[in-house]
């Protein structure tokens, strides 16, 4: 018997002629299964007087190459099961070889491209190529978008890319575990959480670290936890709308986590529906931007820096540099517009809820500070 596989001998077994292989290779490279094309040639049931067995070898739904056996006796239906079976074998073992060498031949960004723009008909494609580059399907990864603090005077983002990359790829166990692609918004990561003790949190801080010393001119967004490929393309959406909120809210050089800021996304649809709903939650913030806009006070950078710091005027006058008389000189002015609104840490939800709101209408690019802590002022 004789065993042939796309024209390549696999076993050859006693008796069988080099003329009878010769022929059984022609009729193989000839065949219309390699292109599809032409008219489908009648398959002979003998070969150099040898009974001859096709079995085709298929990937999905393409057919990739036949499986012939030849033998000097009839084929028994217990051959027929034993051979159609080896061609079930076969076919998964080539199309497995194919498609390692279709996705180590690709680059990484490319295969990120593919997820991030993959419909649900390739969602097995996209696992297989994923599990090959060592992107586990149910592993928890993370998508970080990078994107231009300002449209007016964009950064060179490919500048910026590297030493993000870098930081990120310094957090996480394997740096070629990382997967980039560029973009023309700017530089997309998804980064694998495998071995990051510190999970999102290390890579924030790292990411941070990155823009504020050496690119403070972009701004970067982080997705929540996905653990399926399939959900790549919303968390990209997510860490775009992140940057997108952490610019309005932060200005340049911030990072904003969409975990962090789903409260802000809401208010941000609330800011676009309603316009000068903030003045309508505290009556107030109107007179005191005015005040800002005519004296040149900077009440409303001290108030937000007052509540990001827990209503502490040491801590306030440190993040401001300022003195701590100059503080409350502010503090004192703005309470004169806002009254309760500032006087009670009760009502210091409903403020800040007002500023962000302004925030993301107009930014005014505060620095980034920690969320503010509960409690009566300190005075």
């Amino acid at each position: 018997m004789a065993l042939s596989v796309n024209g390549g001998h696999v076993a050859r077994s006693r008796g069988v002629s080099d003329a009878a292989l010769k022929e059984l290779d022609g009729f193989l490279s000839r065949g219309s299964w390699r292109t599809g094309q032409g008219p489908a040639r009648s398959t002979p049931s003998r070969v150099d007087g040898r009974r001859l067995m096709l079995r085709p070898l298929v990937a999905g739904e393409r057919l990739i190459g036949q499986l012939a056996v030849l033998a000097d006796t009839d084929f028994t239906p217990l051959d027929l099961l034993n051979v159609s079976h080896l061609a079930g074998l076969i076919s998964v073992k080539l199309a497995v070889q194919r498609e390692r060498q279709r996705a180590l031949q690709s680059s990484r960004g490319d295969f990120l491209r593919q997820v991030l723009l993959s419909s649900g008909e390739e969602a097995l494609d996209v696992r297989a190529r994923g599990n090959l580059l060592g992107l586990r399907e149910g592993e928890a990864y993370l998508v970080i978008a990078v994107r231009p603090a300002s449209a007016v005077d964009p950064p060179d983002l490919a500048q910026a890319r590297d030493p993000i990359v870098d930081a990120v790829g310094a957090v996480v166990p394997d740096p070629q575990a990382l997967f980039t692609l560029d973009t023309e918004s700017g530089p997309v990561m998804l980064v694998p959480l495998r071995g990051v003790a510190g999970g999102a949190f290390q890579v924030r801080d790292a990411l941070q670290r990155a823009i504020r010393s050496g690119a403070p001119a972009v701004v970067a967004g982080l997705s929540d936890a996905g653990r399926s490929l399939a959900e790549a393309p919303s968390r990209l959406g997510q860490a775009t709308r992140a940057a997108d909120l952490a610019r309005k809210l932060y200005g340049p050089g911030a990072v904003g986590v969409f975990g962090e800021l789903r409260a802000f996304d809401l208010l941000d649809e609330l800011a676009a529906s309603r316009p000068d709903v903030e003045f309508t939650i505290v009556p107030g913030l109107r007179a005191l931007f005015l005040a800002d806009q005519e004296h040149g006070l900077n009440l409303v950078e001290t108030v937000r820096t007052y509540l990001r710091s827990g209503g502490n005027l040491e801590r306030t006058a440190s993040r401001l540099f300022l003195h701590r008389n100059s503080v409350r000189y502010r503090i004192e002015r703005a309470r004169g517009f806002l009254g309760d609104h500032l006087s009670e840490p009760s009502q210091w939800m409903q403020l800040e809820m007002a500023l962000a709101i302004h925030s993301l209408r107009e930014p005014e690019h505060p620095q980034p500070g920690p969320p503010p802590s509960r409690g009566r002022a300190i005075r």
